[in-house]
């Protein structure tokens, strides 16, 4: 179904905008100006098409079972049935696939099914699948270090890190005198990129390939898991040279094509038309349900195998789960892991998830062969709704599933 809550305010509306209504650099993070960036994603940087194909879009069949009234009581939020938790969630969009039929479809705040919408770090689980693949594949080496394919980065941290250590986020450095904590907006990163204003003075590096270059050592590799955008850029640039390819052409040929998306997505650039390989998609909803149904199938759509079995294998055992509990990620994700990008719940169902900035989540949950998809305009970047969201996407997974 399409649902608005309320009427959309009116940014950027009208020709100009009333200056009150338009995005500036100092309200693009704060709510109502953080929505209208989230889905408009092209807008405030340059991007590039991430081609779905000629071919017809795969169909998705409604299912004729309902998901039904679900509710949970959880502190501090107390007792929230679905309305009041996208409520709290500041949800944009919402969608639930129980196999592989749509059982739930919600869309709030102006967004509308063709609507693309930002995906932020959500775009590092679709990446990782294609960097596994090519290690899978014997494309890449999973214990060789990245300075193998980028003889730029030799004698850098990161050019140090092993294929393996930055897909397990397990390397270990910096850009600036801060270490980045998970939750937190890498403003000095975000600024290189050009995804946030530089002071009047900057003199920091301009584009990825020179932030990356710019790195310096925080320890040796290989210890506690810690979430940083660098690991993932490092392997955008490590794949580009590995395969001659441009990431917009691997994603719409290795991902975006196969499972038949309706709509193209989008890669945002970065100062030098780099993509933004950490968290540059932007998507439709029912798009990244595809997406994850693919996934819940194990990379087959329509009979073609995608990716190598042992990619879902892998992701199946999960990750290190002592390097995860050494990380300050452990309080957010009890007993989690994280395994090649993905974060590895090892709840009852089997779930791994897809997490993006502003409360952006792909959940695929095998064993209630469940896929959610959740799009938000959350302006909480310490991702303290995330408890409620896994209590509701379990309650989910429970009703569908019979348990």
């Amino acid at each position: 179904m399409t649902a608005e809550s309320e009427r959309p305010a009116p940014v950027m509306e009208g020709f100009p905008p009333p200056p009150q209504w338009q995005v500036t650099p100092e309200n693009m993070i704060r709510l109502p100006w953080l929505r209208w960036l989230q889905t408009h994603p092209w807008s405030r940087r340059p991007s590039a098409p991430v081609w779905r194909g000629p071919g017809p879009a795969t169909p998705m069949a409604r299912s004729d079972r309902p998901l039904g009234a679900i509710a949970v009581e959880l502190a501090p939020w107390g007792r929230c049935d679905l309305d009041a938790y996208l409520q709290r969630s500041h949800a944009d969009a919402l969608l639930v696939l129980h196999r592989g039929r749509i059982v739930h479809e919600t869309y709030l705040h102006g967004m509308a099914p063709q609507h693309r919408h930002a995906i932020a770090s959500a775009t590092k689980s679709l990446f990782g699948l294609i960097v596994s693949d090519l290690v899978e594949t014997g494309v890449l080496d999973a214990g060789s270090a990245a300075s193998r394919w980028v003889p730029e980065l030799e004698g850098t941290p990161l050019g140090e890190a092993t294929i393996d250590q930055l897909l397990d986020m397990r390397a270990s450095f910096r850009f600036t005198d801060e270490t980045h904590q998970i939750g937190t907006l890498q403003e000095s990163v975000l600024q290189a990129l050009g995804m946030r204003p530089r002071p009047r003075d900057y003199a920091g590096p301009d584009g990825v390939y020179a932030l990356l270059r710019s790195a310096r050592s925080a320890g040796p590799h290989g210890g506690a898991f810690r979430y940083d955008n660098g690991c993932t850029d490092t392997l955008g640039w490590v794949v580009r040279r590995a395969t001659g390819r441009s990431l917009v052409d691997l994603v719409s040929e290795r991902v975006w094509q196969p499972i038949g998306a309706e709509e193209d997505a989008g890669f945002a650039l970065d100062t030098t038309l780099v993509e933004w390989a950490a968290a540059g998609l932007s998507a439709t909803l029912r798009d990244l349900g595809r997406f994850g149904e693919m996934v819940r199938n194990r990379g087959v759509v329509g009979g073609r195998e995608l990716f190598a079995p042992a990619v879902f294998d892998d992701l199946a055992r999960g990750g290190d789960r002592a390097a995860f509990a050494a990380s300050v990620s452990e309080a957010g994700l009890p007993g989690g892991t994280y395994r090649r990008h993905w974060w590895c719940r090892h709840d009852r169902w089997g779930g791994i998830a897809a997490h993006g900035q502003f409360a952006q989540e792909v959940y695929v949950a095998p064993l209630a062969e469940v896929v959610i998809v959740q799009l938000s305009s959350d302006p909480d970047t310490t991702a303290a709704v995330r408890p409620l969201r896994m209590a509701v996407f379990d309650a989910i997974c429970a009703r569908l599933a019979g348990g």
